[in-house]
């Protein structure tokens, strides 16, 4: 097998099945490496898969819709069956995935596999240790964030970086050397710091968004009183200061391909109840309209003026890149598709290609 060791174990849950022969090959597909895809062929005297895998470390239903985008963006690319390979599936996403037929294997012996080779459900087993994260702090992904949205900061002096994003000098130069050792950031003539490999480095970065920033930025939800127009709503936001369009809004000021039934707001920290206040909105946690929740990294989080395509409407609107990550909060299909839209012709076009 010509894969990196850390797809070796959720593999050998499948190899260890009874009549199945497992072969893996990073290199077997074109552009399959520059994807992190692995090409897995499972056979049988049954008939024989291909799949396009992917290594995630830890899934969990909060970073699932990031992951599942992911696994489809790999099947777009290779034309193959999805493979989620994993330290851990817990049953509740195993059994998304399964709606999704999406095949998995993991570490602690959980698989589904549903194609010409085989069917297979195993789910239930725990690992012996807990689960690794995302292994990005806070503020790692806010500097992450801050390098995506401006590759061209990764170029500039520690003390520039420190003063643009806010993070300390030393956290600056331990992440980055972090992320030189895992080769998202490269050295050139001079030592001169480029990113590389920025379109993998966006994908961790969603899935730690998912599951260590959001947690963290107080939202909530709810919906609009009786005979109240959500498009109303939306220009009123406009008047709330400091608050940016997020999530539906946000993604169709960039796409227009998008009829937005909720609002994503995007606050000042601390200032969720206020703007509710003002917008007369009252609390629903099952059927939420309006979504709130505090700004991120401000004001690194609002898109660039000359992004914005000519002629959108409504009020300032969130980076691309973060209307992308709150459209898979959400976890819808039809979002989905929309956030994909928004990654392939908005947020890909503008990360540099070394590497």
């Amino acid at each position: 097998m010509n894969v990196h060791e850390s797809v070796l174990a959720p593999l050998a849950t499948l190899e260890q099945l009874p009549g199945l022969r497992v072969r893996a090959d990073a290199d077997a597909h074109a552009g399959s490496r520059a994807t992190g895809v692995v090409i897995v062929e499972v056979c049988s005297q049954a008939g024989v898969d291909h799949y396009a895998a992917v290594r995630i470390r830890g899934v969990t239903p909060r970073t699932l819709p990031s992951v599942v985008s992911l696994l489809l963006q790999g099947r777009s690319r290779t034309n193959l069956a999805p493979l989620l390979l994993a330290d851990h599936v817990p049953t509740t996403v195993a059994q998304v995935l399964r709606e999704e037929r999406i095949a998995f294997a993991d570490a602690a012996g959980n698989a589904y596999l549903d194609g010409l080779a085989a069917y297979v459900w195993i789910v239930g087993h725990r690992p012996p240790t807990t689960p690794a994260r995302s292994g990005l702090t806070f503020t790692d992904l806010l500097l992450t964030f801050a390098l995506l949205r401006e590759p061209g900061l990764v170029a500039r002096p520690l003390r520039d970086i420190a003063a643009t994003t806010g993070v300390s000098l030393g956290k600056v130069s331990g992440t980055l050397g972090a992320l030189e050792d895992q080769r998202y950031v490269a050295r050139r003539p001079q030592r001169r710091r480029i990113l590389q490999d920025a379109r993998r480095l966006l994908e961790r970065w969603e899935i730690g968004y998912l599951e260590v920033v959001r947690p963290r930025l107080h939202v909530t939800n709810w919906r609009l009183p009786a005979g109240a127009d959500l498009g109303g709503v939306v220009d009123r936001s406009a008047e709330v200061t400091g608050a940016l369009l997020g999530g539906e809004h946000a993604a169709d000021t960039f796409t227009r391909h998008l009829k937005p039934t909720t609002l994503t707001l995007h606050v000042q920290p601390g200032q969720a109840k206020l703007v509710a206040a003002r917008l007369r909105l009252l609390p629903d946690e099952h059927r939420p309209q309006v979504i709130l929740l505090n700004r991120f990294a401000v004001p690194l989080d609002e898109a660039d003026e000359g992004s914005v395509p000519q002629g959108a409407a409504g009020g300032r609107s969130v980076h691309p890149i973060l209307a992308r990550a709150e459209l898979l909060a959400l976890a819808s299909a039809r979002l989905r598709e929309v956030a994909d839209r928004l990654r392939d012709d908005v947020i890909v076009p503008a990360l540099p290609t070394d590497g």
